[in-house]
């Protein structure tokens, strides 16, 4: 959803409160890539589908992506950055990319790792390499998200951006100070 500029490297997610006892789910990207059949994995690769921002960014203004592919090829593995229940295909008579997120939900629900945090437990994981996912929270669950980047460099280059300021260091100050 978020270009690759501002998108967030590791997500660091601290339990304070969970009496639901809801788990997170992690999936290696790798693993969804490589348990896809070829023909998946390069229509997974192609600018075929539409992503929306989560509700929980707050980000409204930039809520739906060009069309764009799921999974990228860089040098250090496949790398992908789409949340699975907001993406669709940018046609959607296009078969092929419904079956890609049908088979992707299936492989993530199968190999899936659950973490049950407990309150003082941190989770930390890589953005671009590792997907998450929960199930319902029935009951009382609160996590605290922090996103970590090599550095601030891009987003310097695009600091007069509503999309740089949505993640700038600027704006998590202004919204501490006004939440006193």
């Amino acid at each position: 959803v978020l270009p690759a500029w501002l998108r967030p490297r590791w997500i660091s997610l601290a339990c304070l409160v969970n009496e639901a006892n809801a788990a997170t789910g992690l999936v290696s990207v790798e693993a969804l890539s490589d348990g896809l059949p070829i023909t998946l994995q390069q229509a997974a690769r192609q600018c075929r589908f539409v992503c929306a921002a989560p509700p929980s960014f707050g980000a409204e203004a930039f809520s739906e992506s060009e069309p764009r592919p799921l999974l990228f090829d860089m040098p250090d593995g496949v790398h992908a950055a789409f949340p699975t229940y907001r993406t669709r295909p940018f046609d959607p008579d296009d078969e092929v990319a419904v079956e890609v997120l049908r088979e992707i939900e299936r492989l993530a629900n199968e190999q899936a790792t659950w973490v049950n945090l407990q309150p003082g437990q941190i989770l930390q994981f890589d953005n671009a390499r590792a997907m998450h996912s929960r199930k319902p929270i029935n009951g009382e669950r609160l996590l605290l998200r922090a996103y970590w980047r090599d550095g601030l460099h891009e987003l310097d280059r695009h600091a007069e951006t509503d999309l740089a300021y949505f993640f700038s260091a600027k704006r998590a100050l202004c919204t501490a100070r006004s939440s006193k």
